[in-house]
């Protein structure tokens, strides 16, 4: 997620080492955390059978192992989730420290060009986007990851011929997941330009009520207003209907592989190279993938709307400033 953009997300990390202990205790949280997901697909595994073959004893003793290390994943999920939103939201206090003092030194030919409601939408919305951006990046994407990873190694090794063809899916949903973010990027740039000329035309309509009641001008003023909001809606619409239509195509994608999954691993079982306690894991950890799947897909979708949020950060940057 920290590619290499125009925007210019990488010169980001520095503005995080000051943070590098918090990070790192966030980090081994996190490394808890992910490493549960095999531990309890196994339990999954042992569970099934026990409770299909009526052993009470051992379905409670399986149980109890389950909702241990459930309490002690999710105890993970929380010193990570609080130890990592600090940096995050320093991050964000910085850039628009660093902005707003250059903003100050602006030239005044550069000034003229950027409105008040531009600038300010700039410095509030805009960066508060990018803060989150960091914030899901390390709190949820890096898991999120991790989780697929770690998950998929325990597959492999339960099965890696079952598991060659369930990779056989993940190209096509990483293709699929690409091409919908680059839209949704260029719908989330128009979007923000328009939400950036409708704060404009509010500060200078409010500060400047007193001149248009003098010419009468109001109905002007209504018509470019109701111009800009139409405008906004339009924009909007066009963002939300783009990431309507990408989580049915991704879920029925995942819904077919799951149902080829559980096809090939009958055939698998049937010609003995899979025990039923061994499929019933495989398929505990298949489930497992589906959340940082989707995940991952509305992060990336967030990821681009701030990217066009960074962009426009440091277009201010970018602008000529007094010797």
């Amino acid at each position: 997620m920290l590619a290499p953009s125009s925007a210019g997300f990488r010169r980001l990390l520095p503005l995080l080492q000051p943070h590098r202990r918090t990070l790192l205790a966030g980090g081994l949280c996190m490394l808890v955390f992910v490493a549960c997901w095999p531990l309890l697909a196994w339990l999954a595994g042992q569970l099934i059978p026990a409770i299909g073959a009526g052993n009470f004893g051992r379905v409670l003793r399986v149980i109890g192992l389950a909702l241990s290390v459930f309490m002690l994943q999710k105890l993970a999920q929380f010193g990570q989730d609080t130890l990592l939103a600090g940096p995050a939201l320093q991050v964000s206090q910085e850039l628009r420290r660093r902005l707003f003092a250059r903003l100050q030194r602006l030239d005044f030919a550069a000034l003229e060009k950027l409105s008040a409601g531009d600038l300010t939408y700039r410095l509030t919305e805009d960066a508060d986007r990018v803060g989150e951006v960091i914030y899901k990046t390390i709190q949820d994407t890096t898991p999120s990851a991790l989780q697929l990873v770690v998950v998929f190694g325990y597959m492999v090794w339960l099965d890696w011929k079952l598991s060659l063809g369930t990779l056989l899916l993940a190209p096509l949903v990483a293709v699929l997941v690409s091409l919908f973010g680059a839209r949704v990027m260029g719908a989330a740039e128009r979007s923000q330009k328009q939400v950036s000329e409708l704060a404009s035309l509010l500060a200078e309509a409010i500060g400047g009520l007193p001149l248009v009641r003098a010419f009468a001008a109001e109905p002007w003023l209504q018509q470019r207003f109701e111009t800009e909001i139409d405008l906004h809606r339009r924009a909007r619409y066009r963002t939300q209907r783009l990431l309507a239509l990408q989580y049915p195509v991704v879920g029925f994608l995942e819904a077919a592989g799951i149902l080829a999954v559980l096809l090939m691993g009958a055939a698998r079982i049937q010609s003995g190279d899979l025990t039923g306690q061994g499929f019933s894991s495989y398929v505990a950890a298949l489930l497992m993938l589906i959340d940082p799947i989707s995940h991952l897909t509305t992060n990336f979708n967030e990821f681009q709307q701030g990217q066009a949020s960074l962009r426009r950060l440091r277009q201010i940057e970018q602008e000529a400033v007094e010797p």
